[in-house]
């Protein structure tokens, strides 16, 4: 039964990450609605999110040095 329930919340979180990432990359008619970009910034040592208010990308830093930029699509923004 443990087993079970491991792989079930397994199962769970992956389709959840998969319904996360198509829901920042599609719109409702498929169009491809961002863009996403891995970095390495030696001077970046911090972990975390941080939205760019001026360019409008959101970075995450899950390991110091090692990011991702995700660049939302111009037309989402009032």
């Amino acid at each position: 039964m443990k087993t079970f329930l491991i792989i079930l919340l397994g199962y769970t979180v992956l389709m959840l990450f998969v319904w996360f990432i198509g829901w920042i990359f599609l719109d409702k008619r498929g169009v491809i609605n961002s863009h996403l970009s891995f970095i390495f910034k030696w001077y970046d040592v911090w972990i975390g999110f941080y939205w760019d208010n001026k360019k409008k990308f959101l970075y995450v830093f899950p390991l110091p040095f090692f990011g991702i930029i995700i660049k939302p699509h111009r037309n989402n923004y009032c």
